[in-house]
């Protein structure tokens, strides 16, 4: 059958909720609105099987009458698909993370119907559980500002001219909300500025400096450490005094923020360490592998439940940067079920970890042994043969020019559009200057000289700091 909207509609449902479903558009309020409930719950059982019909053969089971004409069936269709609209609708709004808005939707219902002594008691009842064991978080400023704004309501519709009407409160409320959203925003966006060429415009990143009135940012911890962050993130390369700023702002506050929060500004935290370190300041990557340890403790690098690829990658590649070979290799083995994706690729990349392990370990042909050969994702491939490569240098192979070879012509056969000039620029370069190095008399320790001054000028190259190891053991 054609996947039409209401197919994968129904597809996307699993067993207990077809069975709900079904319930639903049973349940007497909801019958009403269909011609034929019976109908409607039949062609969901119908495109609920394993073993569908084409749309042809559907119309010929459910309207034999109609002949080659489909009209009948579309509309059950799309009362069908009205029908489970409304169960999902209904099936999220019900659920525990939705209490508040449900609260407050029955605070403005008895409002608005009149039971002012009830909705008083209501009211008091939803600011409690607002506050009850309260972590913050930009959705919990967002709630506040919705509660001060009901409490609003209330005061103008009795105003009598007396009091500010709560107004001061909301605008509190509304500055808080407001600034944390903006800064979450502008960090996400200035994070990706460091990782791929964008044009901000000048509006969108005007500074928060000085709009944020002293009072709030003094008041809202997630302010204080989200606008340390933003500073970081728009000046060319962050400091280390100011990381170390942020670090102590989240220890000061961690109970105080939800987990989702912190996650997030762990994130960023991370992120600055990397960036440090590509500064040269070398002794942030024992601080971000302590920091990497204990957010795998305290569930921060996890999504879901799951770890991503590139945070796989990443802890491994940290941890045998400052030597801790047996840590990495356990901490592969330990996570390779954790890694958000499937199949061959969580396969390729277990692999590709411990061949980088066995690569830092000098055991090269046991690391040469297990490289995947083959990835979806292109920048694991490209990791992949740069790896390679490496592992065929340290044991002198024949093979690596030919193989070097290889590489330049894929990388210089590779659209943009599958390999960006942000990654083919330092693989080229890496090669370029791998091939020098190979080329150059062991004896001319000047040559080697000018290749280390080459490395130094290019801004963008990989695995910089292993062509400099390999160029100092010349000189």
């Amino acid at each position: 059958m054609v996947k039409s909207y209401v197919y994968t509609l129904v597809q996307s449902l699993t067993n207990a909720e077809v069975e709900h479903c079904h319930d639903f558009i049973r349940s007497p309020f909801i019958t009403k609105q269909f011609r034929d409930a019976d109908s409607v719950s039949n062609l969901l059982q119908r495109l609920s099987s394993a073993d569908i019909p084409e749309k042809a053969v559907l119309n010929q089971q459910l309207f034999p009458e109609e002949g080659h004409k489909t009209a009948k069936l579309d509309k059950l269709m799309n009362e069908l698909a009205s029908g489970i609209k409304q169960f999902l609708l209904w099936q999220k709004y019900m659920k525990p993370n939705h209490q508040f808005e449900q609260k407050l939707d029955w605070v403005e219902t008895i409002r608005e119907r009149g039971l002012i002594k009830r909705y008083q008691q209501e009211l008091k009842s939803l600011v409690k559980y607002v506050d009850r064991n309260a972590r913050e978080s930009t959705l919990w400023y967002y709630r506040k500002f919705q509660l001060a704004y009901e409490i609003h309501e209330t005061e103008s519709i009795r105003n009598n001219a007396k009091g500010d009407l709560y107004i001061p409160e909301v605008i509190d409320r509304l500055h808080a909300y407001f600034y944390v959203q903006r800064l979450e925003l502008l960090n996400l966006l200035f994070l990706q500025k460091k990782v791929t060429s964008l044009e901000i415009p000048d509006h969108t990143h005007a500074t928060t400096e000085g709009l944020i009135p002293a009072p709030i940012k003094a008041n809202y911890p997630i302010l204080l450490i989200a606008e340390a962050i933003h500073q970081q993130l728009i000046t060319p390369l962050p400091k280390p005094v100011a990381f170390n700023t942020i670090m102590d702002l989240l220890k000061q506050h961690e109970l105080s923020l939800e987990s989702s929060v912190l996650q997030h500004f762990y994130a960023y935290l991370r992120n600055i360490c990397i960036l440090l370190i590509e500064d040269g300041h070398t002794a942030f990557t024992e601080t971000l592998h302590q920091i990497q340890k204990n957010n795998l403790e305290k569930g921060y690098l996890f999504y879901q439940g799951k770890l991503s690829p590139s945070a796989y990658m990443s802890v491994t590649r940290i941890a045998i940067q400052i030597g801790q070979y047996d840590w990495a290799l356990q901490f592969i083995n330990d996570y390779k079920d954790r890694v958000m994706d499937s199949g061959d690729e969580v396969e390729n990349l277990y692999y590709l970890n411990k061949a980088l392990c066995w690569f830092a370990k000098g055991l090269y042909e046991k690391a040469l042994q297990i490289i995947p050969p083959h990835f979806a994702d292109v920048t694991y491939l490209i990791y992949s043969k740069r790896l390679e490569l490496k592992i065929y240098f340290e044991l002198n192979a024949d093979l690596l020019v030919y193989r070097m070879d290889a590489y330049k012509m894929y990388l210089s056969r590779a659209s943009k559009k599958y390999l960006p000039a942000s990654v083919k620029e330092p693989e080229k370069n890496f090669v370029n200057i791998l091939l020098q190095i190979v080329q150059s008399p062991l004896r001319d320790k000047e040559r080697f000289k000018k290749i280390r001054d080459r490395i130094h000028e290019k801004k963008h190259i990989a695995d910089r700091d292993w062509l400099m190891e390999i160029v100092e053991r010349r000189i």
